[in-house]
């Protein structure tokens, strides 16, 4: 007979790869969920009256935007499904509609910063401070998403770039959440921990860290951290260059 001790080690051996195997399956479609999620809730307090119900009628292409950016999540959601299922072919696919999507994002997402400050929604320089967080996140999804796009026939390096290029998105959401559940203005620290999630999974399933990881995190916390810096102190002089970039 086999000793007790052998069986209870093969029994948590066994546990241990299961484990690992419902991660490696299911890890990247539950993390998209969840960002879709959290952007959804993030939002679901500022929407009704800046969208559905506002005082004043807010420029178009603040529905513009808020419809590109949800299509773009959705459709990652959808494509995350069909790795799931093994539909590449459909996948890669729609993948033209992400491209086009993707690369519309930073572009209708700044000229509506652009179109709100001139409309008189955000001329403080609180506010026009805040322009540099915009720009800071359309810059690292963008630099994601450009990768992800260049190494698409890279599927370990590709799937990493998209959920960062995703985890980036929910900044504005996070900051547009309770302060008791979201502490301002820590916004960044909250994104950061999904991408810190990424990291966990490939050191259960790989035992090592990918390096879009490794090199991605830090990176985005150094831009995460100048973007702050610049947004909280407010320099008169980055204040003023943002304004004649603005021409506000």
């Amino acid at each position: 007979m086999q000793p007790e001790s052998f069986v209870q080690s093969e029994s948590h051996i066994g546990m241990t790869n299961h484990i690992r195997i419902v991660i490696e399956r299911y890890f990247y479609f539950v993390a998209i969920l969840l960002i879709v999620t959290i952007v959804i809730y993030g939002f679901s307090h500022t929407v009704g009256g800046s969208l559905l119900h506002p005082q004043n009628p807010p420029p178009t292409i603040l529905y513009v935007h808020a419809l590109l950016a949800s299509g773009w999540l959705v459709l990652l959601l959808a494509q995350t499904s069909l790795v799931r299922l093994r539909k590449i072919r459909l996948h890669k696919s729609l993948g033209y509609v992400g491209l086009a999507l993707g690369a519309a994002l930073p572009v209708i997402t700044l000229t509506t910063r652009y179109v709100l400050i001139h409309a008189g929604a955000t001329t403080s320089d609180d506010e026009i401070a805040f322009t540099t967080v915009t720009i800071n996140d359309m810059l690292c999804f963008s630099t994601a998403f450009a990768l992800a796009m260049i190494w698409r026939k890279k599927p370990e390096a590709h799937r990493r770039l998209i959920y960062v290029a995703a985890c980036c998105l929910t900044v504005p959401a996070f900051a547009r959440m309770p302060e008791t559940l979201v502490i301002p203005p820590w916004w960044y620290v909250y994104a950061d921990v999904l991408v810190t999630l990424g990291m966990l999974r490939d050191l259960i399933v790989e035992r090592r860290i990918h390096r879009v990881y490794r090199i991605g995190l830090p990176l985005l916390a150094a831009c995460q951290s100048l973007a702050m810096a610049l947004f909280m102190i407010a320099p008169t002089g980055w204040v003023n260059a943002l304004r004649w970039l603005l021409d506000a």
